[in-house]
């Protein structure tokens, strides 16, 4: 459900560099082949940053000296891209309505729309009268604190999680963005000294203490793939298959990994397949990830045939 969240979130970024281009060029040498009649955007951090600072929480966190740093450790400069590939015009449709205010309000709206009526319904069933008396002498304040703790109990949560994901599928159902792929490059070099420290994973010489072995590519591959796993399964109550997980160093000795992620969302129906890819290339890190909820046949394994292969070399 992460997902699905995260490209939400990406829907209210500053859409510029529409393009029905054939290729992409993802860096130097490496090309990534857009699908016949798929749509993609391009879209600068600093544009994102600047959409970021209109919301006064959000702009307290970029602008700490925490973010920053952390900023400048991952490469990420004013000129880092976002690159998201759609399959559709109807999906494109969605990214130019959320570049808008009004848009924005629509889609809110609708979303709290397609929620009330699931919400009001639970509610009518789980609270009961004397619950109600309770709750009709409450302040405002009160009553806040009071449904908190009501959806931290895990059967509510379980059905408001349920209640959230049905009303988001339904947004992308209505937009038909079934599948979709990410791309995002740092346009700055790692910071010099952790980029060091990385390097010596999987070698004689890591200097990392972990509880497994950092320096044997199968444990750090195996590592991985627990970490994604548990950290999905965790938070989103999720059945999670990780499959084909590669961990090594190309020619260039480059470190990246790779894997294929397939999500089954209990209680939901719902599944998801998708891909990640890490890695990092003249020491600027890039993330390419892809993710599918329908007819996933041609796109499970786009970014192994157009990323993996080259950069694996």
């Amino acid at each position: 459900m992460k997902q699905i969240l995260t490209i939400l979130f990406l829907y209210v970024l500053l859409v510029t560099n529409i393009s029905k281009a054939k290729t992409i060029q993802i860096a130097k040498g490496m090309v990534f082949e857009v699908p016949y009649k798929y749509k993609s955007i391009e879209i600068k951090y600093r544009q994102i940053e600047k959409l970021i600072s209109q919301f006064p929480n959000l702009k307290t966190v970029i602008k700490s000296k925490e973010y920053e740093e952390y900023l400048k450790i991952l490469g990420v400069g004013k000129n880092s891209k976002l690159i998201i590939i759609v399959e559709n015009q109807e999906a494109l449709k969605l990214f130019e309505k959320i570049s808008t205010s009004k848009g924005i309000e629509d889609l809110i709206t609708q979303y709290s729309n397609l929620q009330a009526g699931p919400i009001t319904k639970h509610l009518e069933k789980t609270l009961t009268p004397e619950i109600r008396k309770k709750l009709d002498k409450m302040s405002e304040k009160e009553l806040i604190k009071w449904f908190e703790h009501f959806y931290e109990e895990p059967a509510n949560r379980k059905v408001l999680d349920k209640i959230t994901t049905n009303s988001i599928i339904q947004i992308l159902n209505e937009y038909k963005l079934n599948k979709y792929v990410i791309v995002f490059i740092m346009n700055k070099k790692i910071d010099r000294e952790i980029y060091k420290q990385i390097q010596t994973v999987g070698t004689s010489k890591c200097i990392y203490n972990f509880y497994f072995n950092c320096r044997e590519n199968g444990e750090v591959k195996d590592y991985l793939v627990n970490e994604i796993k548990n950290y999905i399964s965790e938070n989103d109550d999720t059945l999670v298959e990780i499959n084909n997980a590669e961990f090594g160093r190309n020619s260039k000795n480059s470190l990246f990994f790779y894997t294929q992620i397939n999500s089954n969302y209990k209680d939901l129906d719902f599944n998801s397949e998708g891909e990640l890819l890490l890695f990092n290339r003249n020491k600027k890190l890039a993330i390419a990830g892809s993710t599918c909820f329908k007819n996933c046949n041609n796109f499970s394994d786009i970014i192994y045939k157009n990323l993996y292969t080259l950069f694996s070399k």
